[in-house]
Formats: C-alpha cells, structure tokens, sequence
C-alpha cells in the first residue's frame, strides 16, 4: 500500500495489527503505580489506547503500615452494655 502525505510518500510493505486507539506519544508521558490490584494496569492499558507513553513503576505498600493498621477495630466491651441496655 502507498500512503501519499503533504511532503512525503509512505510505502507500506506489511501491516501489523495493534491495539487500537490513538498513536503513542500524543497524549504525552505519564507514570502508572502498579500496586498489584486489577485496577492500576487496566489504568495504565487504557492511558495507552489514549495515546499517553505510559512508565510502569511497581509500588509496594508495605511495611509502611503495621499488621494492626489493617484490621478492622472492634467494639469495646463497654460499649457491648451500652448496646445491650439500650
């Protein structure tokens, strides 16, 4: 296939299919945090299909927080009469 643009002609000798969207670089560079949920790459694939060049960084949580900080706070037993007598 030939391609004839202002200025210059294209030669095209064989055709790759990709993944659509729009061409890389023109919506600009970012940085994509991968924290190993579903939702950071999907992000990331979707910058792509908008054209961003797209920086893969993995990012570890941890041990910024403390095993406690996860778990869920529970009543106190003080509050086990308030509920009780109410």
């Amino acid at each position: 296939m030939v391609r004839i643009l202002p200025g210059a002609a294209l030669l095209e000798v064989e055709r790759r299919p990709g993944l659509g969207g729009l061409p890389p670089g023109v919506s600009g560079k970012v940085v994509a945090l991968l924290s190993g949920g579903i939702d950071s790459p999907v992000a990331a694939y979707r910058l792509m299909r908008r054209g961003a060049e797209v920086v893969l960084v993995h990012f570890h949580p941890f041990p910024l927080l403390s095993g406690r900080a996860g778990r869920r706070p529970r009543p106190s037993p003080s509050a086990w009469r308030a509920s009780s007598t109410a």
